[in-house]
């Protein structure tokens, strides 16, 4: 009976999450991080043939869910999962783009690619739309929950 009180005012009252801890989720970003976040911004139209293993691959079945920069980026996922969940609303936004910023800026840096089915080659999505699938992302429940 406490359990359920308890987990009542919990849903009710969830713990809000504060500008510092949002900075302290991802190491943090510097300038050179930053200006490759905004050069991101748009989609690439220039198409590349073979995405490098830190990129991370839009799209559905084993190639991409078995892809290196997918397995890292639901790692990186799953580490930030319960940030995102007690960030307030307007907030969660900023915790997907600290995340997407983390990997464009990583060692080697990473992209967020589709696959154009006409010519077969990858494309940048830009941040907008990494934005979007690092939220979904975020929300999903993985298997182990």
């Amino acid at each position: 009976r406490e359990t359920r009180t308890r987990e009542r005012k919990m849903q009710a009252d969830p713990p809000s999450i504060t500008r510092k801890d949002l900075q302290s989720l991802i190491p943090t970003i510097g300038t050179a991080e930053i200006s490759q976040f905004m050069d991101c911004s748009k989609p690439s139209l220039t198409p590349i043939e073979k995405p490098n293993d830190s990129d991370v691959l839009f799209g559905r079945g084993g190639m991409t869910n078995n892809h290196p920069g997918n397995k890292r980026f639901r790692d990186v996922i799953s580490l930030h999962r319960p940030d995102y969940v007690r960030a307030i609303k307007i907030e969660k936004p900023n915790v997907a783009r600290k995340i997407v910023a983390a990997i464009r800026g990583g060692n080697p840096p990473g992209r967020f690619m589709k696959r154009d089915p006409q010519n077969l080659m990858w494309y940048d999505v830009g941040n907008r739309h990494a934005t979007e699938k690092t939220s979904q992302a975020l929300r999903e429940k993985s298997q182990t929950e």
